[in-house]
């Protein structure tokens, strides 16, 4: 069973999306991009049509991710981009409007709506428009809701595709973000699932218009207990610093695993916990190791080299007794992967027989897994030389 970290709210998004018609590319962007302490999230909406406006969300949504890199806060960054935005109201450049929102592993979320419709907060079962408090930023208005975001609650965030459906027709005024939250009430009150809001809205929304007379995108945020595996691997450059680094690695919230056989030496002999072993009946297989408090403690160069070769097999197509198989899925579970590794060389791992193989050593493999977790969603944190 997958423990998680008690410290570490893993924030879900769940969108939907529909393109206005006639038009081939949305100009409504969701992005988003994890940070080992945070989430950030943009819902941008390009003014314009298609791919004029799918290019001024995608610019937008790029400067504000990069400021918030260089660690503006959520307001310093979207003055940036409203301070461009005011400048478009009497020149003929981009523009899009935008929320971003930016929430805590802790649960505390910011969120930061400019030219867009307040967010819709779902608490105890039922959906209410934000109390957003107003700031002028660079000439511009923003408003900003504060959320504690936890396991049973939410918030909504949606485009004017959304809110303003059904204008001039059906609904002279549009469906207004006040229909969105009573179509969102009514839908939690006939027990669909809150995942399902987000395509239930896009799909209401262009009932009433007879179709999409704009982009529409609705944005569902949640969140669940994070889960969080900690993997250390090789011993400390120097060994005078092992027990800082053993107490260090035990003291992490989360799931743990070992990989190699010297550093699990390491690890019971400052723990004074006793480590057994499980013969493997296949050559070629990595034998797995049993240590008090650890999730896993397996061989090291070889497991993770050949975690790396399974990586993009199916998973149905893996052998479940494996012990790298259940390495992989360990992985494939988690949210957070912080990788710790040890500075020190083992000599063995540069010989003949392990280049004949193909073995690569730990400092070289493990950016290789690393990069391949990024590619499926997952935050991966290497710190290397402990």
């Amino acid at each position: 069973m997958t423990r998680t970290d008690r410290n570490y709210k893993h924030t879900l998004l769940t969108s939907a999306q529909a393109v206005k018609r006639r038009m081939l590319v949305c100009g409504d962007l969701v992005a988003e991009e994890r940070a080992p302490d945070h989430a950030t999230f943009v819902v941008l909406d390009g003014i314009g049509s298609g791919m004029k406006a799918h290019v001024a969300a995608q610019l937008f949504s790029s400067r504000l991710l990069s400021l918030l890199r260089q660690d503006f806060s959520t307001r310093e960054a979207c003055a940036r981009i409203m301070a461009t935005m005011h400048e478009a109201r009497t020149k003929d450049v981009l523009f899009a409007a935008f929320t971003l929102v930016k929430v805590s592993n802790s649960g505390a979320a910011v969120i930061m709506s400019y030219e867009m419709p307040p967010p819709l907060l779902i608490e105890s079962g039922s959906a209410a428009v934000a109390r957003q408090r107003f700031y002028t930023l660079s000439n511009e208005v923003a408003g900003e809701t504060l959320f504690q975001l936890e396991p049973g609650n939410g918030f909504l965030v949606l485009s004017d595709g959304i809110t303003q459906a059904g204008m001039g027709g059906r609904l002279r005024g549009g469906w207004g973000i006040e229909g969105a939250r009573d179509f969102v009430n009514q839908s939690l009150s006939a027990g669909k699932p809150a995942a399902d809001l987000p395509g239930l809205l896009v799909a209401e929304a262009g009932r009433f218009g007879g179709g999409y007379k704009d982009d529409a995108t609705a944005a569902l945020f949640t969140c669940r207990p994070g889960r969080t595996v900690h993997i250390l691997t090789g011993p400390p450059s120097n060994p005078a610093g092992d027990k800082a680094a053993v107490d260090a690695f035990l003291a992490e919230d989360g799931m743990k695993v070992i990989c190699g056989s010297t550093t699990a030496d390491v690890c019971a002999r400052h723990s004074g916990r006793k480590i057994t072993s499980s013969a493997s009946e296949n050559p070629f297989e990595p034998p797995e190791r049993f240590m008090e408090g650890m999730d896993m403690v397996t061989e090291g160069a070889l497991t993770l080299n050949q975690l790396y070769n399974l990586m993009g097999d199916p998973a149905a197509e893996l052998d479940r007794s494996s012990t790298v198989t259940r390495l992989l899925d360990l992985l494939r579970s988690a949210d957070r992967i912080y990788f710790h590794i040890g500075g020190a060389r083992n000599p063995g791992h540069g010989g003949q027989i392990f280049r004949q193989l193909g073995v690569l050593p730990r400092q070289a493999i493990i950016p290789l897994i690393a990069g391949k977790l990024r590619g499926e969603g997952k935050l991966v944190i290497v710190k290397d030389n402990i």
